[in-house]
C-alpha cells in the first residue's frame, strides 16, 4: 500500500462550520473581483482573478460535500462497532483536492491522501492490477483487488496478501470461489494464541488458521515469505517519485499509478530480456 501525501487539510471538530465560513468569504472576494472593486487592477487581472476564485470555491463545495458522505459513513461504523469509532477523531476534508481523504502518516501527521493499492506477481515482480481507494485502512479491500485481477482475465488461486487486509469475510468470499488468501492474523487483545480455532469460525477461517499456523512452523520455507518480493516495487515507487502527487481528483491520482505501471513493467521486461539473453 502507497499513502500519497498532499498539502495538509483544515482539521478538528469544526471542520464542516469552517468549509462554510471560508466558502462564504470566497464567494464575497468573487463578487468583489466581477465588480471591480479591486482598485489599480487591470480587466485581465480581476477576471483571472475570478475564475481562480470560482475554482476554490467549487473545491470548498465539493468538500463540503464529502465531509457529509464522511459523516454518514462514521455514523453506519457507529452501528456495528461504537467503541472503535469512539477512539477515532472526527472525519476531515480537504479543500485542497476534496477526493482525497485526510490520513494518517507514518511521521504521524495528517494529510490528504489516497490509498494506492499495487497487486504483482512475487516471481517476477510484474504489476498485473493497481487501483485507488480513499480509506484509511487496508482492512476489506482484499475482496475487490482479486475482483479486479480476475476482471483482468487472470485467475490465480493464492494470494499473499499483507496483514493489513486480513478480514474473515473476505476469507470465506475467497475459500467459496476456490482461493486462498495467505495472510497473517492480527495481534489479539487478550494475548491469545492468533491461530487457536474459534467457535465462530466459518469454514473458510478454520481453514485458514491451520494453513497460517504451518507458514509460521516451516519458517524460511513458507510460501508467505515471498510477499516480501512486492516491496521491491514498493521501494522502487519511492525511487521514480511516486512520494506526492502534484494534481488533483482520484481519475487523475489513478493515472498517475498507471503510468508507474507501464513503466515499471516495461523495465522488468527488459530486465528478464537480458538475464534469458
Amino acid at each position: 500500500m502507497l499513502r500519497l501525501e498532499e498539502e495538509r487539510a483544515p482539521s478538528g471538530p469544526e471542520d464542516a462550520s469552517h468549509l462554510a465560513e471560508r466558502r462564504g468569504a470566497v464567494g464575497q472576494q468573487i463578487k468583489d473581483a466581477v465588480q471591480g472593486d479591486r482598485v489599480g487592477s487591470s480587466v485581465p487581472e480581476r477576471q483571472g482573478d475570478s475564475v481562480g476564485l470560482h475554482e476554490r470555491e467549487a473545491r470548498i463545495a465539493a468538500a463540503q460535500q464529502r465531509m457529509k458522505e464522511l459523516e454518514a459513513e462514521r455514523e453506519r461504523r457507529e452501528k456495528t462497532n461504537k467503541k472503535e469509532v469512539a477512539k477515532q477523531k472526527e472525519p476531515r476534508a480537504s479543500t485542497t483536492d476534496p477526493d482525497a481523504r485526510v490520513m494518517k502518516m507514518a511521521d504521524g501527521g495528517w494529510r490528504p491522501a489516497y490509498n494506492m493499492q499495487i497487486i504483482s506477481t512475487p516471481e517476477h515482480q510484474v504489476i498485473v492490477a493497481v487501483d485507488i481507494d480513499t480509506s484509511g485502512s487496508d482492512r476489506g479491500l482484499a475482496r475487490p483487488g482479486i475482483e479486479t485481477v480476475h476482471a483482468e482475465g487472470y485467475e490465480p488461486s493464492n494470494y499473499l496478501v499483507d496483514g493489513g487486509f486480513t478480514k474473515h469475510d473476505d476469507i470465506e468470499w475467497a475459500h467459496a470461489k476456490d482461493i486462498k488468501m495467505w495472510c497473517p492474523p492480527g495481534q489479539t487483545r487478550h494475548g491469545t494464541d492468533p491461530y487457536a480455532p474459534k467457535r465462530d469460525d466459518g469454514v473458510g477461517v478454520a481453514d485458514w488458521r491451520e494453513r497460517m499456523k504451518g507458514e509460521e512452523d516451516k519458517k524460511s520455507e513458507a510460501l508467505y515469505r515471498l510477499r516480501a518480493e512486492h516491496e521491491c516495487i514498493n521501494a522502487h515507487a519511492r525511487r521514480m517519485g511516486l512520494r506526492q502527487l502534484t494534481l488533483r481528483g482520484k481519475i487523475k491520482a489513478r493515472i498517475h499509478l498507471l503510468w508507474f505501471a507501464v513503466a515499471h513493467n516495461m523495465m522488468r521486461f527488459f530486465a528478464t530480456a537480458q538475464l534469458a539473453a
